[in-house]
C-alpha cells in the first residue's frame, strides 16, 4: 500500500505537526475496510429495520395497550411525537453500534492488520484517534439514516394507528435534529463501551455477549429488585438521554453522565492497546 499510514516514519514525518495527517490516513485505511457490505451494509440495514420496528411497534402500542415504558397516546399527538419512535428504537440501536465497534477491533488481531498498523505508526494513539474518526463518521450517517427511516414512516404508522398528527409541523427541523443527536449521543457511548470491551477481549462476541446480557438481564434484573441502584448505570443514563430527560434524571445530567462513561470507555481502551505486546 502507498497510503500514508504504511509509510515509515521517519523524524520529519513523525513530529507533531504531521499528527493530524497521520491520523486522517489511518481514518481513510480504516475507512476502506469498513466500508465493505458485511459491515457497514448490514451495520445500515440493521438500523434502519429496528428504526422501522420501533416506530410501528410504538404507534401500535398506543392503539392497543396504552404505551409501555411511560409514554401516553397525549405524547404522540404532541409536536414530538413523530419521534417518539426512536426513544424506543434508542436501545437496540445502541446495542447494533456496540456490536460493530466492537467487530471493528476484534478483526484488527483475527486478520493481522493490527501488527501492520503499529508497524506502520508507533504512536499507537494515533492509531486510536484514527479508528475513531471513522467509527464516529459511520455512526453519524448510520444515526441519520435511522432518524430518517422513523420520521418517513411515523405519518403512516400514526395513520394506522388512529393518532392526530395536526400539531407535528410545529418546530420540526429543531425536534427532528434534537432526536437525531440524542440517538447519536447513544449510539456513540454504546459504541465506545464496545470499544472498550474488544480492545481488552481482542473479542467480538465477547463484547456482543456481554453488552446485551448486561442490557436486558443484569440491568433488567436490578430494575425489578432495586430501581433506584440503576438510576446511574449506562442503560439507564442512556434512555433519559434519548428522551431528552425523564422524572429521575434531567437531560443535562444524563449527557454529562453519558460523556463521562464514553471518555472512561475510550481512556481503558487507549491504556490497554499502548500497554498490550503486538509486535514481537
Amino acid at each position: 500500500m502507498t497510503d500514508i499510514l504504511t509509510r515509515p516514519v521517519t523524524a520529519s514525518s513523525s513530529g507533531a505537526t504531521s499528527a493530524p495527517r497521520r491520523i486522517l490516513g489511518i481514518a481513510r485505511a480504516e475507512g476502506k475496510r469498513l466500508r465493505r457490505p458485511t459491515f457497514a451494509g448490514i451495520g445500515l440495514a440493521a438500523v434502519s429495520l429496528f428504526a422501522l420496528m420501533g416506530t410501528f411497534v410504538t404507534f401500535a402500542a398506543a392503539e392497543t395497550a396504552g404505551i409501555p415504558m411511560g409514554a401516553v397516546v397525549g405524547d404522540l399527538t404532541a409536536s414530538d411525537g413523530i419521534v417518539a419512535g426512536l426513544v424506543l428504537a434508542a436501545d437496540i440501536i445502541g446495542i447494533v453500534m456496540l456490536a460493530l465497534w466492537a467487530a471493528a477491533v476484534s478483526s484488527d488481531y483475527g486478520t493481522g492488520w493490527v501488527r501492520l498498523m503499529v508497524q506502520a505508526e508507533p504512536r499507537r494513539w494515533r492509531i486510536i484517534a484514527g479508528k475513531l474518526v471513522t467509527l464516529v463518521g459511520f455512526t453519524l450517517v448510520a444515526t441519520a439514516l435511522a432518524t430518517v427511516v422513523s420520521v418517513v414512516v411515523a405519518p403512516l404508522a400514526a395513520g394506522m394507528a388512529g393518532i392526530d398528527t395536526a400539531a407535528w409541523g410545529t418546530d420540526l427541523l429543531a425536534i427532528i435534529g434534537e432526536a437525531w443527536f440524542n440517538l447519536t449521543v447513544v449510539a456513540l457511548v454504546w459504541g465506545t463501551i464496545g470499544f472498550a470491551i474488544a480492545s481488552i477481549t481482542r473479542s467480538a462476541i465477547v463484547a456482543i455477549a456481554g453488552g446485551i446480557g448486561y442490557l436486558m438481564v443484569i440491568e433488567g434484573m436490578l430494575t425489578l429488585v432495586a430501581e433506584d441502584l440503576t438510576t446511574y448505570l449506562p442503560g439507564s443514563i442512556l434512555d433519559a438521554v434519548a428522551a431528552g430527560g425523564n422524572a429521575v434524571l434531567s437531560y443535562g445530567t444524563a449527557l454529562g453522565l453519558a460523556a463521562a462513561f464514553a471518555v472512561i470507555a475510550i481512556g481503558l481502551a487507549t491504556w490497554v492497546f499502548n500497554r498490550r505486546d503486538i509486535v514481537s
